[in-house]
């Protein structure tokens, strides 16, 4: 087995693209980098809005987890 066929089928689990697009569902990045570009984006660029990368990451995660399904998790997570 070559190496790109072991790396394959380590992951055949997490290719299923063609059950993906059969149920509607995206199978790129675009969607995710286009949410990011407008939510991340629009807070970044507020006016007088100047960040350090370290809290501009913290930002990131919280608008990830606010705009995601795991606003909660990450809440209870940090509270514990």
């Amino acid at each position: 087995m070559t190496e790109l066929s072991r790396y394959f089928a380590q992951r055949a689990g997490q290719l299923g693209y063609a059950e993906r697009l059969a149920l509607g569902q995206s199978i790129g990045s675009g969607l995710v980098e286009g949410a990011c570009k407008q939510v991340i984006g629009k807070r970044m660029k507020q006016t007088g809005a100047r960040w350090r990368v370290r809290r501009a990451n913290r930002m990131a995660t919280l608008c990830c987890t606010l705009h995601g399904d795991s606003w909660n998790l990450y809440w209870q997570h940090r509270l514990n």
